[in-house]
């Protein structure tokens, strides 16, 4: 049977033998209780170390926040303010969209990072052109001036129907190399007809004999062969376009 000791006065608790072991155990234990408290009041000394140094970083945080015109209540509800928009449903909706769409943000911010070299390589392509165009007495500068002054001075004068028209005139052959050059050579003899016979005081003249006897040159006989050709040229195109519009004209008439 247990005795309860808790009522019993101290001279007769102290003479109870399992008072008396309890003792002599706690005495035992006397040095590691001594090495507990002294950890305890380390710890707490160094917890009291920690606050302070927090508690000056905190000040001295603040003290700058506050030098900067702002006060720590304003940013702490700036702050505030700022987490309840955060949390809202739509934000925090656009916010997982945003998320999502990380793996392609990054992907663009590298592209970004791309354009520097880029608008480098643009650039020496573009100086190499205009050093080029340069040493061929092209300024590209004044080149692109003057042609987009011309494209906007030609675009204010031409119509419609002009425009039409010169389309149908660079689809033909009138532009074909073969069509120039025939047009080029004929502009040359132009000139110098003009030059060596009109220019002079007493034109040359020539009679029947002369024509005939001009006849004979080998260049004159080319010269009116080729016109000869080109007659027989025009004639068929010129009786397959009369075709080609009767034809239509009989197809609105029966269709009429």
């Amino acid at each position: 049977m247990e005795i309860n000791t808790a009522h019993m006065p101290i001279r007769e608790q102290l003479d109870d033998a399992e008072t008396a072991e309890s003792l002599a155990r706690l005495v035992g234990r006397a040095k590691d209780i001594e090495h507990l408290v002294e950890r305890a009041v380390q710890a707490n000394n160094a917890a009291d170390g920690l606050l302070a140094t927090v508690a000056d970083v905190i000040d001295e945080q603040c003290e700058k926040i506050n030098q900067s015109g702002t006060s720590v209540e304003e940013r702490l509800g700036s702050l505030a303010s700022l987490f309840l928009k955060v949390t809202e449903p739509e934000a925090v909706s656009a916010l997982s969209r945003l998320v999502d769409r990380l793996p392609q943000l990054e992907e663009a911010s590298r592209l970004l990072d791309e354009v520097p070299n880029l608008l480098a390589i643009a650039t020496d392509v573009v100086d190499e052109y205009a050093a080029n165009f340069k040493s061929h007495g092209v300024e590209l500068e004044k080149s692109i001036s003057q042609g987009l002054h011309a494209l906007l001075w030609l675009g204010c004068r031409v119509s419609e129907d002009e425009l039409e028209r010169l389309g149908f005139l660079l689809r033909s052959d009138v532009l074909d190399p073969h069509a120039l050059q025939v047009v080029g050579q004929a502009a040359t003899a132009l000139a110098n007809c003009q030059r060596e016979t009109c220019e002079q005081r007493t034109p040359e003249r020539i009679g029947m004999l002369g024509l005939l006897k001009a006849l004979r040159e080998p260049n004159l006989q080319r010269t009116l062969g080729f016109g000869v050709r080109f007659a027989k040229c025009f004639g068929d195109l010129n009786g397959q376009t009369s075709n080609e519009s009767a034809s239509s004209q009989q197809q609105t008439n029966n269709l009429q």
